[in-house]
């Protein structure tokens, strides 16, 4: 600190000093500057919580399929298909684990389902688009559902047939994906039902997030931050001024 306090002290004669030299000394003065700067960029940075890339990271409490695990595409156009669904996947994952077993008979009105009957669908929905529509080797739909009804169980499950389905998906080529095929009484190309299956997914998750905030459970992050979980950085778009910005 005494030297830092030296260099500030000193750093002004050094522009009053002219002689055979003036060359150096600005050359100096230039370096001394830039290296002022650049440590006042990264104490500030550092404090404030978003020091080298952190600013707009968002960090999931549980991963359960890694980037590094998602298998590579046949050809690369589809890649963002299976990033999407190992995505997917960890978010329905995360909201399944807040789910306590005494919760799963929970339904807000008498006419809504349960959350045990919006998994169980999940799973056998999924096990249907994927084997009857889309035609990979699934498991027969008896032997879908594990055999200990619990939340860790039944996204244990999930996560085995998703993995499962990832490698299938994997070496597929576009032939494959925009081949037209029976979907319930109309005719639809592979890719198209993919993603409607990704919606499918993405609408009971959100209805078993509602869920949660209704029996007082903490709401995990899936497209950003919620009530419980926030983040240095996070950046929701909830005013004019926000999503204004370009």
């Amino acid at each position: 600190m005494a030297s830092v306090e030296v260099m500030i002290h000193d750093l002004p004669l050094l522009w009053r000093q002219g002689n055979q030299c003036d060359a150096l000394h600005q050359v100096i003065q230039n370096i001394l500057l830039v290296a002022i700067a650049a440590c006042t960029i990264l104490f500030f940075a550092h404090a404030e919580g978003i020091f080298l890339g952190k600013m707009h990271r968002m960090d999931y409490d549980d991963t359960a399929i890694a980037d590094s695990d998602v298998p590579r595409v046949s050809q690369r156009i589809f890649q963002h298909l299976l990033k999407t669904y190992a995505s997917e996947a960890n978010k329905l994952n995360s909201v399944w684990q807040e789910f306590a077993a005494k919760d799963l008979s929970f339904k807000p009105h008498p006419r809504s389902s349960s959350v045990e009957e919006i998994i169980e669908h999940e799973l056998l929905s999924e096990r249907r688009f994927f084997g009857e529509f889309l035609g990979l080797p699934e498991p027969p739909a008896a032997d879908v559902l594990p055999k200990e009804r619990t939340p860790a169980n039944y996204s244990a499950r999930m996560l085995e047939l998703s993995r499962a389905r990832l490698a299938f998906l994997a070496t597929q080529n576009e032939e494959w994906w925009l081949e037209v095929v029976p979907f319930f009484d109309v005719q639809r190309e592979r890719i198209w039902i993919f993603w409607r299956r990704v919606l499918h997914t993405a609408h009971h998750r959100g209805q078993l997030g509602v869920y949660l905030r209704l029996i007082d459970k903490k709401v995990p992050s899936v497209y950003g931050p919620t009530a419980d979980v926030r983040w240095e950085g996070a950046d929701p778009t909830r005013s004019v001024a926000a999503a204004s910005r370009k």
